[in-house]
């Protein structure tokens, strides 16, 4: 009877499984020769796959991992100020290993493209959709970044733009994975992001010091604007293409270890919502079909979209010495003329 205990608690070891040994079980136990001979056997051969499944692990390749943040906003939201403001900050601190993504609700900023992607609360963002609806804080907004872009990436994604026409595009996208495999189910999607979009007015609870914010973070500048603030929007999703799942079959399943796949977006175009290539930047996310998480991503910035130049015209410039004062009344609501009392005027209190 030992002896069969023996190859089952043997058999049960090599399975990764847990069996429950006996307390006076011992491995020398006496067993017939056959059994001794189907057991070593046996342990060798799990053994062997052991060490060839450490042997593969440890020959994958692991890349940079370019951290994808998608928001849920909307210009109705007045803790969405917030959201908005990390962003631009993750940007500036991360340029080459950060993507911020701008998905409005309810707004005229609002994509239908999107519309697969859901939101708990706003503003929330999903971090590479691997951890969902994570909250904004400025207390913690860089850690939460680092412990997404400190986690190696499996695959590698290289993106190319190509102006074929004045609103038209082909985008060239390069996947290379970090080892042998097969039945993969990834996909590749592209965001059509644009900057300085607007003004439209967004509700703002952080109006004149209702909420307290540091005075030594640059975010406090959002407790001198008004209830309702006219403000300029980056980062802006204007289209996800095909959809916020990927295009089926644009990888293929099966993958060589650093050898890449390529494969061509054609035709594609400007959506409406955008007037010009002029604050246009491009995100491409490699995503697994299974798990939903998004692999990894590659950025394209307005001034690394080739062929753009032929179509930029230089930007109207004001007249020297000219000031445009957008003034308020402390309920938010514009005022032509300056007002006896507290005005807010381009965001600053002023008595007059």
């Amino acid at each position: 009877m030992r002896a069969y205990k023996w190859v089952r608690l043997m058999l049960s070891r090599c399975q990764g499984l847990h069996a429950d040994i006996p307390p006076n079980f011992s491995a020398f136990s006496p067993m017939p020769f056959h059994l001794r001979y189907l057991l070593t056997l046996l342990f060798a051969v799990c053994l062997g796959q052991s060490l060839h499944a450490e042997q593969t692990d440890s020959t994958s390749t692991h890349y940079p991992r370019t951290v994808v943040y998608e928001e849920g906003t909307g210009t109705w939201c007045g803790w969405c100020p917030l959201g908005g403001f990390l962003l631009d900050e993750l940007g500036r601190q991360h340029p080459d290993r950060f993507v911020g993504i701008a998905v409005h609700r309810n707004d005229e900023m609002a994509t239908y493209t999107y519309n697969a992607l859901s939101f708990r609360a706003f503003p929330t963002a999903h971090i590479d959709r691997d951890v969902r609806n994570a909250s904004f804080s400025l207390s913690n907004f860089e850690q939460q970044y680092l412990a997404a872009a400190a986690r190696p990436a499996e695959a590698l994604v290289e993106a190319e733009f190509k102006l074929t026409d004045e609103r038209k595009f082909e985008l060239h996208v390069r996947t290379t994975y970090g080892r042998d495999t097969h039945n993969l189910d990834l996909r590749l999607a592209y965001v059509v992001l644009e900057d300085s979009v607007g003004p439209y007015f967004q509700s703002n609870y952080y109006a004149l010091g209702k909420v307290y914010v540091p005075p030594t973070s640059p975010f406090h500048v959002w407790t001198t604007r008004p209830s309702r603030a006219r403000v300029y929007f980056n980062d802006v999703a204007r289209e996800i293409y095909p959809d916020a799942n990927g295009l089926v079959g644009s990888v293929p399943s099966t993958l060589r270890r650093d050898v890449p796949s390529s494969f061509v977006f054609t035709d594609c175009y400007l959506p409406s919502s955008v007037a010009s290539f002029r604050h246009v930047h491009l995100a491409v996310l490699l995503i697994d079909g299974r798990t939903g998480r998004i692999v990894n991503a590659a950025h394209l910035s307005n001034g690394t979209l080739t062929g753009l130049s032929l179509l930029r015209q230089p930007e109207a410039s004001a007249p020297p010495h000219s000031t445009v004062v957008r003034r308020f009344d402390l309920s938010g609501r514009p005022q032509p003329t300056p007002q006896r009392g507290l005005n807010i005027e381009n965001g600053q209190k002023v008595w007059r």
